[in-house]
């Protein structure tokens, strides 16, 4: 296999938005999902691995809303090494090797709560420092510069806290790493007046 196919969405639940998810979901091989309220809807987890032809690795708590769950191509299995949740809840790892080349891919998911996410950054980026071949997807809940949102853009404390430990330990955006042109918002407000990029992929530099 010369390379793999990855996809990130924040899908807000599973049940009203099911079908939908699949047909935006279902032709990648990793898919990370974030907000997927399993919590007692277990047998969604084997509806997805049945239509996306996944296996599904997963964590909740005791929230509910704080579910993710990576799904990984049945035909990628034997490239898996193991598994792990980092953050309950919130990071799970998957750990492949692929062309004698061993890499971590971890689906995030921030808190939406703006008092919430600079422990949870911190606790992130104390687990990434051994990592030096890894890429993080998901929903980070966060812009980093005036580039992710339509709106004024405030440097708060935690954005300050990511940006400084990203290029600390030399992460990419792969938006920006693809010379994209386009701004890609990835959240609009319901009265369509604010949007944002909350959602991205950072890659270590050696990838």
């Amino acid at each position: 296999m010369a390379q793999i196919s990855i996809f990130s969405l924040n899908s807000r639940g599973i049940i009203k938005n099911y079908d939908k998810i699949i047909e935006e979901i279902k032709h990648y091989d990793i898919i990370l999902l974030q907000e997927q309220h399993i919590d007692k809807k277990q047998e969604y987890i084997q509806k997805y691995e049945k239509d996306t032809n996944s296996k599904a690795f997963y964590s909740t708590d005791e929230t509910n809303k704080k579910s993710i769950i990576t799904l990984v191509k049945n035909s990628l299995q034997e490239f898996v090494l193991e598994t792990q949740v980092i953050i309950k809840g919130r990071v799970i790892s998957v750990k492949i090797k692929l062309k004698n080349k061993t890499f971590e891919i971890w689906n995030v998911y921030a808190p939406a709560a703006e008092g919430e996410r600079l422990e949870f950054f911190k606790k992130l980026f104390t687990e990434t420092q051994s990592k030096s071949s890894l890429l993080m997807g998901g929903d980070f809940n966060i812009i980093l510069d005036e580039g992710d949102t339509n709106k004024e853009f405030n440097l708060k404390n935690y954005i300050s806290f990511v940006k400084m430990r990203i290029d600390r330990q030399n992460y990419k955006d792969a938006h920006k790493s693809l010379g994209t042109q386009n701004i890609k918002y990835t959240f609009t407000s319901s009265n369509n007046k604010s949007r944002r990029r909350l959602d991205r992929y950072l890659y270590s530099a050696i990838l």
